[in-house]
């Protein structure tokens, strides 16, 4: 199969109906809807459970981090940025902080509960 670059994402995964799947009544609860993704930063609290989706090279993650979460979930799909991102992060996956799963969102969705995250970006 032929990769959409820079995303390992499948054309046929991309043209599938998996979004149309997400429950937004479920999911988007008590969301709140910003401009940028930096003006989000201000709402992670020290010791926050939070998530990134699609985190690429982990410069967003850093950030979060910067914030002090308990726990961040980061989701990425491409196998090759998983290993990059587990060398970068490697000390805070060892104190076990940074939790790097290598899924589309969706499927790894599925293995938290309902209003388990404070965050998701």
């Amino acid at each position: 199969m032929e990769k959409v670059p820079y995303t390992g994402i499948t054309p046929e995964l991309a043209q599938s109906n998996s979004a149309k799947k997400l429950d937004t009544n479920l999911h988007l609860q008590n969301s709140k809807v910003l401009s940028c993704r930096d003006e989000q930063l201000q709402y992670i609290q020290k010791d926050s459970i939070c998530m990134e989706i699609g985190v690429y090279k982990g410069d967003f993650s850093q950030k979060i981090l910067e914030k002090n979460p308990k726990k961040l979930y980061l989701i990425e799909i491409n196998t090759n940025y998983c290993e990059n991102l587990k060398i970068k992060f490697k000390n805070y996956i060892d104190d076990n902080i940074v939790e790097i799963i290598n899924k589309d969102s969706l499927t790894a969705l599925k293995n938290f509960e309902k209003e388990s995250l404070d965050y998701i970006y």
